[in-house]
């Protein structure tokens, strides 16, 4: 399985260079359900498939396969054009098999347990409109704001506006990130988004205790944490 991901890691940073981050550690080996067959597949998409695909998903997988399938297809006009009316479409999806994706508010919602490590992004992938502005993102090397849990219709139109002033050719100021540092994926960790989300995620949980049991097995063979603080077990827990 890890040769199969190999090629897949390889793109990764590719399209990521515009926002977003690995906050300690990250790969394709952490998409629950990801296949090499899957992968090859959505390179196949047309622009159409893509389109229709983005108001199906229902894993962090399939959003990440969308944006696969997206790239090969960065120079199509058309296809941008369609995915800047997504940006207006706020309808929502609770993401399932989200395993090691941040998204700061999802965490601080309930919708994401916060592992202490991941790929961290700045678009709300539970909506259309936030996967859409990600590809976008991603696909064109430009940012021009994020999909928030909580975008207005007014922000949307506005972010919309931008994009398609950006594919008329015209100058568009690209978003700043407040929070930028030099060290990739830990810029938005100073956010209060982040901040929140951090709080929230100290709770105890039945879900945090399942993650921790089913890591120490998996990993190191243990049924029970060791009490030697800073050992590797440890990192088990979220």
């Amino acid at each position: 399985m890890l040769r199969n991901f190999l090629f897949i890691f390889s793109i990764f940073f590719c399209f990521t260079a515009t926002a977003d981050g690995i906050l300690v550690s990250w790969s394709p080996n952490n998409l629950e359900g990801m296949t090499k067959e899957k992968f090859e597949n959505a390179k196949t998409w047309s622009v159409n498939d893509i389109l229709q695909k983005n108001l199906e998903v229902k894993t962090w997988s399939d959003a990440y396969l969308l944006l696969v399938a997206a790239l090969p297809n960065k120079d199509d006009k058309g296809f941008k054009e369609e995915l800047i009316k997504q940006i207006l479409n706020n309808a929502e999806v609770k993401l399932q098999s989200t395993s090691r994706l941040i998204i700061w508010e999802r965490i601080t919602s309930g919708d994401i347990l916060f592992e202490g490590k991941g790929i961290q992004i700045d678009d709300d992938l539970f909506k259309v409109a936030g996967r859409a502005n990600f590809i976008l993102r991603n696909i064109t090397n430009h940012n021009f704001g994020i999909v928030r849990i909580h975008s207005t219709a007014d922000e949307l139109t506005s972010l919309q506006t931008k994009w398609i002033d950006f594919l008329q050719g015209k100058e568009v100021e690209q978003y700043k990130n407040p929070f930028e540092t030099p060290v990739k994926g830990v810029s938005e960790i100073r956010s209060l988004q982040a901040f929140e989300a951090l709080v929230y995620s100290l709770k105890p949980s039945a879900e945090k205790d399942t993650l921790t049991k089913r890591c120490l097995k998996q990993v190191y063979q243990l049924n029970e944490m060791p009490t030697v603080k800073g050992s590797s077990p440890t990192y088990c827990n979220p």
